[in-house]
């Protein structure tokens, strides 16, 4: 008797219309991105909306506290900077990344260095 007493009677959470669930996540994809390198002392911080690219020194002392130029270049069309399409990727060389336009697929190689001389990018080219 209990059981069909349990039955009938009605839910209070089949009474109420469902509710929608929200997933109110949302992620955004940032500009800017800091890529750490083998050395303690130096990152590489990337425009991800149009590959340009800054060596970034941190240290204790102020006189070795720096930011540097590796590549002022605009690598997206003027009018196609989108977050998040450029990406840096380490390579097994400590002075070097590869830099992926992962609208267009092209590769540039990425050298930072001390000396300026020595800084700077290349396009990796298709044969």
């Amino acid at each position: 008797m209990l059981v069909l007493a349990l039955l009938i009677l009605p839910l209070p959470a089949q009474t109420k219309p469902s509710q929608p669930v929200v997933n109110a996540k949302v992620e955004s994809i940032a500009r800017y991105k800091l890529y750490s390198t083998s050395n303690m002392w130096t990152f590489l911080k990337l425009d991800t909306s149009n590959g340009r690219i800054w060596q970034v020194q941190w240290a204790l002392d102020d006189e070795n506290r720096l930011e540097v130029d590796l590549s002022l270049r605009n690598l997206a069309l003027e009018g196609r900077e989108v977050n998040g399409r450029f990406e840096l990727y380490p390579t097994t060389n400590t002075y070097n990344f590869l830099l992926l336009d992962k609208q267009l697929g092209k590769v540039y190689q990425v050298q930072w260095a001390i000396s300026k001389e020595n800084r700077g990018i290349l396009p990796i080219e298709k044969y």
